[in-house]
């Protein structure tokens, strides 16, 4: 197997929406390890979802801006599984989730 090490899979400036970032390839795992979120403007949230199995990996409740979030864990993404950064911002939020690609066999 494969490893594939610092891979960012996603910088993403998302307003007011869903956004799909990321889909796995097919022969691939994405772990997600480290995701950074910055919130603009007030009274919004932000979510990073996993599609596939539609789990939420982070969510980020607003406050007064700006509101910086950074999570550091182990998310697993099966080839197919997408990425997705959402938010409630009108002014916007940014997004940067890293990790690391396995190949499969």
């Amino acid at each position: 197997m494969t490893t594939i090490y610092s891979t960012r899979f996603a910088e993403a400036a998302v307003v007011n929406t869903t956004a799909t970032v990321y889909t796995v390839p097919s022969g691939f795992v994405a772990v997600i390890v480290d995701i950074s979120v910055l919130l603009k403007g007030s009274g919004t949230n932000a979510t990073v979802i996993r599609s596939g199995s539609v789990a939420r990996i982070l969510y980020v409740p607003g406050g007064t801006p700006p509101v910086y979030s950074h999570w550091t864990g182990r998310q697993v993404l099966n080839a197919g599984d997408v990425l997705h950064c959402q938010t409630t911002d009108t002014v916007g939020a940014e997004f940067v989730i890293s990790g690391y690609l396995l190949e499969g066999p």
